[in-house]
C-alpha cells in the first residue's frame, strides 16, 4: 500500500508547499524579489543538473529525484514570471473595448517572454532525457507547462472564478485581459482531455503494475496532473484555492508602515512622457485606474496635458484618485506627461500611454 501511497503524498505536498513557498517570496517587499530570483535560479540551475543525471538513474529514488527536480526548475520560471523580470513586450492593460484576435495578440505580447524561456527549457530537457530510461522529469515539466497554459486560456476566454490575489502588484494591469463569466467551450474539452489522461497514467501504476520505479514515476506525473485539473474546476465552483495557501499569502493591502519602511531603502523616482499624438480619453481614463491599483509602481502624483480626439484633455492621479476633464490648452501647458513615485515601471509606463492613442483616420 506504501508503493501507491508514497507518491501521491510527495506529490501532493510538494505542490502544496513549493505554490505557497512562492506565494510568500512574491508577498515580501518588492526589494528583496531580486535576491528572490537570485535563489530560484540557484536552485534551477541545481534542478537542470539533477534532472541530467537522474535521467540515467532507473531507481525508484532517482525517479523522485528527477520529480523535485523539475518542480526546482519550473519554480524559477514562476518566480522568474511574477516578480517582473521575465513577462513580455507589453506591460499594459487590454485596449478597452479590444475583442478577438487584436485581443488576444495584446494578451499574448504580456506573456511571450515567458513562454518562450519555457519553451527553451523544455527543449533542453528533451534534449538531455533523450533516450534515457528516466524520463520523469520531462513529463513533470510538460504536465506543468501544458496545464498552465490551459489556465491561462481558461482566464482569458471566461471563467466564474479568478483569483486574482496570487498576483503581485506590478502585474496587476494583466487582469484586464482576464473574463469573468460563463464557462467558455474550452474548459470542458481541456478537463475531460486532462483527465483521461491522469485516469490512464494512475490506472497503468495501480492495475498493470509494472514495477516500483515505473509505478513511482507514474503516480508521482498522475497526482500531479490530477492536482492540475482540480486547480481547473476552481475556476469554475463556488470554492476559493487561495485558503489552501493562506498562511503564505500577504493579508490584504500593504500598510502604511510596510509602505513608509520600503520608501526609506528606495529612492524616489521621476518620470516623464511626450504626448505626441492624439488620444482617447476613454482609454486615458481606463489607465488611469490601473496605475491606481499600483500596475506600474506606487505613483504618488501623475500630471498630464494631451491633445484628444476632439479638443483637449487634461488629467491627474493623485493619492490615488484619478480624474480627466476637457480643457482648453494654457499657456505654458506641454503635451507630456509626469508621474512621481516609487518603483515606477518607465517601459511599462510608455507602453500604456502609447495604448491609449487614438487609431489614425485612414
Amino acid at each position: 500500500m506504501l508503493e501507491y501511497a508514497a507518491p501521491i503524498l510527495y506529490a501532493a505536498f510538494v505542490w502544496w508547499f513549493s505554490t505557497g513557498l512562492i506565494l510568500l517570496m512574491i508577498g515580501l517587499p518588492r526589494r528583496t524579489h531580486g535576491w528572490s530570483l537570485a535563489g530560484t535560479t540557484v536552485c534551477g540551475v541545481f534542478g537542470l543538473a539533477a534532472l541530467f543525471l537522474s535521467a540515467h538513474d532507473t531507481s525508484v529514488l532517482g525517479v523522485y529525484v528527477a520529480f523535485t527536480a523539475a518542480i526546482l526548475v519550473w519554480g524559477w520560471h514562476e518566480v522568474a514570471f511574477l516578480t517582473g523580470y521575465v513577462t513580455g513586450s507589453r506591460r499594459a492593460p487590454a485596449t478597452p473595448g479590444a475583442v478577438g484576435w487584436p485581443r488576444f495578440r495584446e494578451a499574448l505580447s504580456t506573456i511571450l517572454h515567458h513562454e518562450l524561456a519555457i519553451l527553451a527549457t523544455a527543449l533542453a530537457l528533451l534534449v538531455v532525457t533523450w533516450g534515457a530510461p528516466n524520463q520523469v522529469g520531462l513529463w513533470t515539466f510538460l504536465v506543468l507547462w501544458i496545464m498552465r497554459v490551459s489556465a491561462k486560456l481558461n482566464v482569458f476566454w471566461g471563467v466564474p472564478n479568478i483569483n486574482e490575489e496570487f498576483l503581485p502588484r506590478q502585474l496587476t494591469f494583466l487582469t484586464s485581459y482576464f473574463r469573468k463569466g460563463p464557462t467558455n467551450g474550452f474548459f470542458p474539452f481541456a478537463v475531460s482531455f486532462s483527465t483521461i489522461a491522469a485516469g490512464a497514467l494512475l490506472v497503468h501504476a495501480v492495475v498493470l503494475q509494472p514495477g516500483p520505479t515505473m509505478t513511482a514515476g507514474l503516480l508521482l506525473v498522475g497526482s500531479l496532473l490530477a492536482l492540475a485539473i482540480v486547480e481547473h474546476w476552481f475556476m469554475v465552483l463556488p470554492l476559493r484555492d487561495a485558503a489552501l495557501w493562506r498562511w503564505a499569502l500577504r493579508a490584504g493591502p500593504i500598510s502604511e508602515l510596510d509602505a513608509s519602511q520600503e520608501r526609506t531603502e528606495e529612492t524616489r523616482q521621476s518620470w516623464r512622457l511626450p504626448l505626441l499624438g492624439a488620444y482617447d480619453p476613454a482609454h486615458l481614463e481606463h489607465l488611469l485606474q490601473d496605475l491606481a491599483h499600483g500596475s506600474c509602481g506606487r505613483i504618488v502624483e501623475l500630471r498630464g496635458v494631451a491633445r484628444a480626439c476632439q479638443g483637449w484633455v487634461r488629467f491627474d492621479l493623485v493619492g490615488g484618485k484619478a480624474r480627466l476633464v476637457t480643457c482648453q490648452p494654457a499657456a505654458g501647458d506641454e503635451l507630456a506627461v509626469v508621474a512621481e513615485g516609487w518603483s515606477l515601471d518607465g517601459l511599462g509606463l510608455e507602453a500604456a500611454f502609447d495604448a491609449c492613442l487614438a487609431p489614425r483616420a485612414a
